[in-house]
């Protein structure tokens, strides 16, 4: 019994360490992204490539899930709306479930199982290989070459790609509607116009940035908090990272519902 309680205790005082080690990491982070000393040519051409693996390359992949994916709720949505007689209701529901709950969530959920347990996995490799270590050893700030861009291309990536997946679904649900019956691109444009309100723009924007920051700087802290330097402490420590942004995507989520019913 005993034992349990020390076990316990042991416990808590290592998620509270753990918890502590976080928030200086991520203070050190947003300094560093509002600090002008941050941004130079190095910096700079590490943001443009991260962007490029992080959105460009998965473009096609994530055009064709979002066509899918998107046009199929659209769809539904539509033709339940239109057997209960509850249109424009639905059409309001549509615009608020795609624009700020479907589109952020399943663009950080590709991403991060695309690029998070690669980001992870490239700087545990960095972390056992002492390549961090001989960065801080020429004077290059570690935080600024590489937590920095590759959270700014998180934000940006997840941002704009949730914007796409609601035009996708958007041109998927006109071209459902031609099919189910004669509709108007004009009347549909400014069906999907008049059901959306600007503070639910101001939602989706706060949830894609925030999604998209959580989604690289948890797999980074994770690489970089790799206490036992060995190759086989690797998967370990990805499948943490993936464990706690798993969490952190479920915090903000449950946030922003808190901030929608304020």
């Amino acid at each position: 019994m005993f034992e349990r309680f020390v076990k316990l205790g042991l416990d808590t005082i290592y998620l509270v360490q753990e918890l502590i080690a976080f928030i200086y990491f991520l203070n050190r982070t947003i300094v560093a992204i509002f600090s002008f000393k941050t941004y130079n040519v190095a910096m700079l051409n590490v943001l443009i490539k991260q962007i490029y693996f992080t959105s460009v390359q998965m473009f096609g992949l994530f055009f064709f899930l979002s066509l899918i994916i998107g046009t199929l709720v659209v769809s539904l949505l539509i033709l339940a709306g239109h057997t209960l007689g509850v249109s424009e209701v639905n059409n309001r529901f549509l615009t608020y479930f795609i624009a700020v709950e479907l589109a952020p969530l399943f663009t950080v959920l590709l991403i991060s199982l695309r690029s998070g347990s690669a980001i992870n996995t490239e700087i545990a490799v960095m972390r056992v290989s002492n390549e961090v270590e001989m960065l801080e050893c020429y004077g290059i700030d570690v935080i600024g070459y590489l937590v920095v861009p590759r959270v700014i291309s998180g934000g940006v990536s997840v941002l704009v790609l949730s914007m796409l997946f609601v035009l996708v679904s958007f041109v998927g649900g006109y071209f459902f509607g031609l099919l189910y019956g004669a509709i108007h691109f004009t009347y549909y444009f400014l069906l999907w116009m008049n059901s959306f309100e600007l503070f639910e723009l101001y939602i989706m924007v706060f949830k894609s940035v925030m999604f998209g920051f959580v989604s690289m700087v948890i797999p980074i802290y994770s690489g970089l908090g790799l206490s036992v330097k060995s190759y086989t402490a690797i998967p370990i420590s990805v499948m943490r990272g993936m464990v706690k942004l798993s969490v952190a995507i479920i915090l903000i989520e449950v946030l922003s519902l808190s901030l929608q019913l304020l």
